[in-house]
């Protein structure tokens, strides 16, 4: 929240002047006026502490005159009680003394030696008269014995001496340590007020300062004051925090308010050995008059230069920030085009006439608004005109309608476009106004007319006119051409074009005329959105064939995918398919589109087993990932086929979803591929285990040294272990021809080879043996083969070996050929229960083996027919399945042509 203030105000202080201007004045001010209130407050407390250390050392040295006169009185008292006379008691003698020394002490009263509970007096005043009985209260008697040294006691009315004194009281005390009795002397508190008064007038305090000054004892009595009415009366009027604090010992200054009284200043110090204290008071008013009169003195200075800085500010704001804040406001109209009242308008007239900056900044906005505006006029004109040309994107369009906004700004009535025709290289017309369609195909230009006002226009990049045409030589040619157009001047200016071809706009005039620079200036303006109509016309023409070329190719490309797609949008409805799709459900591409997702698969899933759950397991991927996989089996045209759905979410460019896609994929081959790889897996075991378990069995029984075999059960053993071991020869090559044919490296050695020693060799190599099942019908005459021998004898030991093994065993086997159509073909037929006609399209495929159920499955790979396929389409022919009412056949073609 302070943040969001604190950023409004650096705000407002940036864009407000008047407010800079007051920071700016007050960060100057204000330090000033801090300043001079700090150092008032200053030399104000400086002064303040000098007054009251000032009446403070008055205090002490009060203090220290009293003390010193208490002092003397105490010496004085003490001296007189060494003398023997006193221990004595003898009165007479006493008296004697203090005849003697009463010249000496001339501020010591009489003393009166003091017995048990009585008291001899002497006044050195008046001579050597007794004090009477009972002068000093036998109290106070008591009170002295417990005492043991000197002491000055509180002010009293002495009626012997008819006057307020304070007694200094000396003990007594006998050999044995003994207190008998006291010296007493009093001491004339007028005395000390005249001690007092003679201080103050030294320091030549008058009665204007208002002093009172006082000395209290412990008993809180006045016992020395200018005036000595005062004496012996209570300090009333000064505060008990004072007094009591004096009577502690303690000296300073105290400011106090008591009620009806003005504040006062109080100053103390004590007077130790009396207990006593020396108070001064005065009104802060008078003591403080000093430190006041500056105080005042330098706020009127702050005072007087705060006014001086805010009228010097009012100047400021009215002579030039109001101004200035006008001028804002009259600029801010002008680029918002808000209209002045006339109270503004009148303000303005007045600020033009000033004869300072103010004027000439006001002179230059009012013409700075004439041009403005008078440019806005020209400027609208000119984005109305280009509005309505960019509002189309058909060239011709364009082109008209560019001619019609020219007639519209210049109020002309010929003119025409010319364009560079690319197939002739040729300027001709494209468009045109007040010229008739005869004279606009003369309007045409050579690229290597270099007088052409229009070639001209389009080398200089510059419009180029014609004042005159009856007396311009540059035209001299086209004069005749101008006469019959009806035109005597003329103005071309050129269209900067970079995608469509180049092009000028001429202007056509009846009357010799000059075009002015602002109108030349106005057309070349427009001319420029003109050329962007035109490029805009020509990129759409173009983007709208390569948009249009990109869809028919995106649409070719996507409809032509073996794999069906569906785009659907957030509310599940299909807003595109392909035709994969469609020949999955059966249905046009017109009647999906529209529909919801969940009809196509109830289409798909009709005659599906457990639908619902395929489609809670395809509901349950796509809520796991974006990108979601599931897989289930339809019936499509009588076969079962495995359908992949992969489900994607489909976003926009910021990532926002906007629908969802499916692909439908026919996995039907890699699963076959799978279960192929499987029975593969499990066949290549088997048929592995079974040699090399005989082969396994038979050396291990010739090793076994329990037994002796003779020459001719080794020999059948070692023949057994041969056999096997050929046989698993065998199956390692056919894996070995097997890879080599599917990666194309199969070597080709041919020669010239005779059909019939072929097969023959053939089928004394298989196994089994056909013996006289074989019937082979081979015409002599049949011409001579260029074939590798080895790889051709094995395909038909193969067919031999398949027909020996599938036909049965009284089934006879017919290997017939002939020449027919530049080929020598080779059939291959038994007569045993033949190939079912659902396994004839894949008998050829790598692995693949029917099911045991529909054929007698002997051992073997499966791999025999492919790798008969790729050892005769090697050699340029063909192997399929003949067919045939009874048994198998296979038909071989070869070409004749040995290459």
């Amino acid at each position: 929240m302070f943040l969001d203030a604190f950023r409004h105000l650096i705000l407002r202080l940036r864009r407000d002047l008047r407010l800079q201007i007051a920071f700016f004045y007050l960060l100057f001010v204000a330090p000033v006026v801090i300043i001079g209130f700090y150092i008032g407050s200053v030399i104000n407390a400086r002064l303040q502490a000098d007054v009251m250390q000032s009446d403070l050392a008055l205090a002490r040295t009060i203090a220290q005159e009293t003390e010193l006169n208490l002092t003397n009185a105490r010496y004085a008292v003490q001296e007189l009680a060494r003398y023997s006379e006193v221990f004595g008691a003898d009165q007479a003698a006493v008296e004697e003394l203090y005849t003697k020394l009463a010249g000496t002490q001339a501020k010591t009263n009489p003393i009166s030696l003091l017995g048990d509970w009585w008291v001899i007096e002497k006044s050195s005043s008046i001579g050597a008269d007794m004090v009477p009985p009972g002068a000093l209260p036998s109290q106070d008697f008591a009170q002295y014995s417990d005492v043991f040294n000197s002491y000055v006691s509180s002010g009293w009315q002495s009626p012997t001496m008819r006057q307020p004194v304070a007694t200094s009281v000396v003990p007594l005390w006998d050999d044995l340590g003994n207190l008998f009795g006291v010296v007493v002397g009093h001491i004339k508190l007028d005395a000390l007020s005249a001690s007092l008064t003679k201080i103050i007038n030294e320091y030549q305090i008058s009665s204007s300062d208002e002093y009172e000054v006082m000395v209290v004892d412990s008993s809180r009595k006045i016992v020395a004051h200018p005036d000595r009415r005062m004496l012996l009366r209570s300090a009333a009027g000064v505060p008990t925090g004072v007094v009591t604090a004096v009577l502690q010992g303690q000296e300073g200054n105290l400011i106090a308010k008591q009620e009806e009284i003005p504040q006062e200043l109080f100053s103390y110090a004590p007077i130790p050995s009396a207990s006593w204290g020396v108070i001064i008071s005065r009104p802060t008013s008078v003591a403080f008059a000093t430190a006041n009169g500056f105080t005042r003195s330098m706020l009127f200075v702050v005072v007087f230069f705060s006014v001086v800085g805010l009228i010097f500010w009012i100047g400021l704001s009215i002579k030039v920030i109001r101004p200035l804040e006008k001028l804002a406001i009259y600029s801010q109209s002008i680029s918002s085009n808000e209209k002045l009242s006339t109270k503004q308008r009148t303000e303005l007239s007045s600020l033009s006439n000033r004869s300072d900056q103010v004027g000439h900044l006001t002179e230059t906005l009012v013409k700075m608004e004439t041009d403005i505006e008078a440019r806005l006029e020209e400027l609208a004109t000119l984005l109305q005109t280009s509005a309505v040309v960019v509002s189309t994107l058909e060239s011709q369009d364009v082109l008209d309608r560019i001619l019609d906004q020219v007639e519209r700004l210049l109020d002309v009535e010929m003119s025409a476009i010319v364009a560079l025709d690319r197939r002739d290289g040729v300027f001709r017309t494209q468009a045109s106004r007040g010229i008739t369609p005869e004279h606009a195909a003369q309007l045409t230009a050579s690229p290597h007319d270099t007088d052409s006002m229009i070639l001209r226009a389009l080398r200089n990049r510059a419009p180029i006119q014609i004042r005159d045409t009856e007396g311009d030589a540059s035209f001299s040619a086209l004069k005749m051409q101008a006469r019959e157009a009806g035109y005597r001047s003329a103005l071309a200016i050129p269209l900067k074009t970079l995608y469509a071809p180049p092009s000028a706009l001429l202007i056509f005039n009846t009357e010799p005329y000059i075009f002015s620079e602002s109108e030349i200036s106005l057309l070349t303006n427009f001319a420029n959105h003109a050329a962007m109509a035109i490029e805009n016309a020509a990129l759409y023409a173009r983007s709208d064939m390569q948009l249009q070329e990109q869809t028919r190719r995106l649409e070719a490309l996507i409809q032509s995918l073996k794999d069906g797609l569906i785009l659907e949008n957030l509310e599940g409805k299909i807003v595109y398919a392909n035709r994969q799709i469609s020949r999955l459900v059966n249905c046009s591409i017109e009647e999906i589109v529209g529909t919801s997702v969940e009809d196509v698969f109830n289409l798909l899933l009709a005659n599906v087993e457990d639908s619902e759950r395929i489609r809670v397991d395809i509901q349950s991927s796509l809520d796991q990932t974006d990108l979601s996989v599931s897989e289930f089996e339809i019936d499509y045209r009588g076969r079962k086929v495995n359908l992949r759905i992969q489900v994607f979410k489909v976003t926009d460019s910021r990532g926002f979803l906007i629908g969802r896609g499916r692909i439908f994929s026919d996995v039907t081959a890699d699963r076959q591929l799978d279960h192929m790889k499987s029975r593969l897996v499990s066949t290549v075991s088997h048929e592995l285990r079974t040699p090399l378990a005989s082969i396994k069995g038979y050396a291990t029984t010739l090793l076994a040294e329990d037994v002796e075999w003779d020459r001719v059960s080794q020999r059948e053993f070692l023949t057994v272990i041969s056999s096997e071991t050929d046989r698993l020869s065998s199956m390692v090559t056919d894996l070995l021809d097997l890879s080599k044919i599917e990666a194309g490296s199969l070597a080709i050695h041919r020669s010239e080879v005779h059909l019939d020693e072929i097969v023959s060799l053939a089928s004394q190599r298989a196994y089994p043996r056909p013996n006289g099942r074989l019937h082979i019908d081979i015409p002599p005459e049949l011409p001579v083969l260029h074939l590798d021998k080895r790889l051709i004898e094995a395909v038909f030991r193969n067919l031999i070996e398949n027909a020996t093994k599938y036909a049965g065993e009284d089934s006879p086997i017919t290997i017939s050929a002939k020449v027919q159509n530049g080929k020598v073909m080779v059939y291959v037929q038994d007569e045993g229960p033949g190939i079912p006609v659902q396994y004839q399209e894949r008998i050829f495929e790598s692995f693949f083996r029917p099911d045991e159920n529909s054929l007698r499955m002997p051992s073997g790979f499966g791999l025999g027919l492919t790798i008969c396929k790729g050892f005769v389409e090697s050699h340029g022919g063909n192997i399929w399945v003949e067919p045939c009412s009874l048994g198998a056949c296979f038909g071989l073609s070869f070409p004749l042509d040995e290459n």
